[in-house]
């Protein structure tokens, strides 16, 4: 199942797309402030070097030493989601790894990184991302994440900033869902509960699609059949 091809990647592009606005926003914000101050000397004073060397490295390297597991893990996912330099086949196998390793409470952390409605959107796309690897330990939190309403409301403008966010909110619950119909594999009868129970909480059409084809495979005896679909359509092929 890759799940970068069917909702990570369409997501990023969508973010990076917000997230070349905001930083137009930011330098043009700055300018005025940075207009006010003189360009600093070329070189660093001895009292300079010697306060880098010995207080603000130092802290540096105990900061990175200090952080979690999962926070290292989030940490080096954030910093390469949009690289074009990185072999994704093979690091997807290494994050399934790393993903099934993460335990209970650190499930629950991803669950609440992707649910911050003020968090940064590539943490919340990893986070989702994880989730979807850890396999059945995280289908609690998965459900918690389906079932969450939607709370941006659509404007009417599809270019608009809220439009963003809402669609944001729709793709990182079509995540959870999509991770719940590949769970439907091995434990079926668990998958139709929590989709029947999605199906009650959200009302978004693209989210009640995608349940009623997972629900269709299930009672067909075909489970995964969503996770199928959205293979043919990224392959503009027909939905069986």
């Amino acid at each position: 199942m890759n799940l970068t091809k069917k909702f990570i990647l369409p997501l990023g592009l969508a973010l990076l797309v917000g997230g070349g606005i905001h930083f137009k926003q930011t330098a043009i914000s700055m300018a005025p402030t940075a207009a006010m101050h003189k360009p600093r000397k070329a070189g660093v004073t001895p009292k300079e070097a010697l306060f880098e060397r010995t207080v603000i490295r130092p802290l540096a390297d105990k900061t990175e030493k200090s952080k979690t597991r999962l926070q290292k893990l989030m940490s080096q996912e954030t910093a390469t989601l949009y690289s074009v330099n990185i072999d994704w086949k093979s690091r997807e196998a290494e994050l399934i790894s790393a993903a099934r390793q993460l335990k209970k409470d650190e499930l629950i952390q991803l669950g609440d990184i992707v649910l911050n409605r003020t968090g940064r959107s590539d943490e919340k796309t990893v986070a989702s991302y994880l989730l979807a690897m850890a396999g059945e330990p995280a289908r609690p939190v998965l459900r918690k994440v389906a079932i969450s309403p939607i709370e941006t409301k659509s404007d009417g403008d599809p270019h608009s900033v809220l439009a963003m966010k809402r669609a944001e909110e729709v793709n990182l619950r079509a995540s959870a869902i999509a991770a719940i119909d590949e769970l439907s594999r091995k434990n079926p009868q668990a998958s139709l509960q929590d989709l029947a129970a999605i199906r009650r909480a959200q009302s978004d059409p693209s989210l009640q699609h995608m349940v009623m084809i997972s629900l269709i495979g299930i009672e067909q005896g075909r489970p995964g059949k969503l996770n199928r679909w959205l293979e043919q359509v990224a392959g503009n092929g027909e939905a069986q």
